[in-house]
């Protein structure tokens, strides 16, 4: 099966997207089908809401009727423990949210709220195009490689074996000519995977986490 692209998010009804990204990234959605020449052509809605914060916020997106949920996965989770205490019936078909956010407990719980739905992850740096998006219905990522080279490395910099877990990893974007990327440093912990279920002939990479989200003690912890 091959990798998810952006296109496959598209159904044949009126998508109708209800957005959690933060207000710099809220307009994604409408960019990516705008690209795609889909916008206009399916009549997309979305309803734009950076954080669920109570009844009132679940009731909009209950209204809403929505076919994909899209943005961080703290917000979805909070949506999602609201459906599984309510009961609601739901048409959700997508969840799509950055592969550093997705925990493997979140994944059980947005699965449980939504069970029908196709849960989808992604792995960017601000560049535009997603680095790594996952598969269905393993949900490995796998690596954009005619667009994007990942070298997972330790705390030396020095290339891992593959299978085996680096502190950071290193970026070089092939296609982007006005401002070339070699082997930038991102906070990543990652492994490649000498191959996926899928079939799919891009690499496919485990994400394990993001330094960013740690606290390191005295003692090392």
């Amino acid at each position: 099966m091959s990798v998810l692209n952006s296109a496959s998010l598209i159904r044949p009804r009126h998508p109708r997207i209800v957005s959690f990204a933060s207000p710099e990234a809220a307009a994604a959605p409408e960019r990516i089908l705008s690209h795609l020449g889909f916008w206009r052509r399916l009549r997309t809605k979305i309803l734009h809401l950076p954080s669920t914060s109570g009844d009132a916020d679940a009731r909009r997106i209950y209204d809403f009727e929505p076919t994909t949920l899209w943005g961080p996965a703290g917000p979805v989770e909070v949506f999602a423990s609201h459906v599984i205490a309510s009961g609601w019936r739901t048409s959700v078909e997508w969840v799509v949210v950055p592969a550093g956010d997705l925990t493997r407990s979140r994944r059980a719980l947005i699965q449980k709220a939504f069970p029908l739905a196709h849960v989808v992850a992604w792995l960017g740096a601000s560049l535009g195009l997603p680095i790594a998006t996952s598969c269905l219905p393993h949900g490995t990522l796998h690596i954009v490689a005619d667009h994007f080279v990942v070298e997972p490395v330790d705390r030396e910099l020095r290339p891992v074996p593959m299978g085996v877990e680096g502190s950071d990893v290193l970026l070089t974007a092939l296609r982007l000519r006005t401002f070339p990327i070699l082997r930038l440093l991102l906070p990543f912990r990652a492994r490649l995977l000498p191959s996926c279920p899928c079939g799919s002939a891009l690499p496919p990479l485990e994400l394990e986490g993001h330094d960013g989200d740690l606290v390191w003690m005295a003692d090392h912890r």
